[in-house]
């Protein structure tokens, strides 16, 4: 009996596609299911993980009036929640309990990329960045601004135990 082959199965186009890659975590979203439940008081999502919209939401259910803000394109990424270890951040005013990925927009270049939920848990909570710092730039324009600065430094080391006699 011949066995017949079957076709690749063509991946549908997805809006990630166009997303800058990061090294280590790819360009697409890591699905994990997990989705907390926003209203429990147990659970507190980083601050960056909150769309304009909701944030909107917000502002209006406080003051009552609705503002506008200016669309970042930052976007959580539903599914995507990883449980954070609280003991584990700085300490902070309000512990955050799960990270999401982030939709970002990059700073420097206009890229969008992701700032994934397990960079976040790496950023806070074995490097003990504190929780008000953000991921602002995409991957590739962060290695270009380390190895600047890393030159800077380089030169400027140099420029103090150069003799100017």
């Amino acid at each position: 009996m011949q066995r017949m082959k079957q076709r690749p199965q063509k991946r549908k186009p997805s809006k990630y596609d166009t997303f800058v890659e990061h090294p280590r975590y790819g360009r697409y979203p890591k699905i994990t299911g997990l989705d907390p439940d926003r209203s429990s008081p147990h659970v507190f999502i980083h601050w960056n993980a909150s769309d304009p919209e909701e944030v909107t939401e917000a502002v209006r259910s406080v003051l009552g009036w609705r503002p506008s803000f200016p669309d970042t394109g930052r976007r959580r990424v539903p599914g995507t929640a990883i449980a954070a270890d609280t003991a584990a951040q700085q300490l902070a005013t309000v512990a955050v309990t799960h990270y999401y990925d982030v939709e970002r927009k990059c700073r420097d270049c206009g890229q969008m990329f992701i700032f994934f939920a397990v960079e976040q848990k790496h950023w806070y909570e074995t490097l003990r960045f504190p929780l008000e710092a953000d991921c602002v730039r995409c991957p590739l324009c962060r290695k270009k601004e380390h190895f600047l600065a890393r030159r800077r430094a380089e030169y400027e080391r140099l420029l103090k135990s150069a003799s100017f006699s």
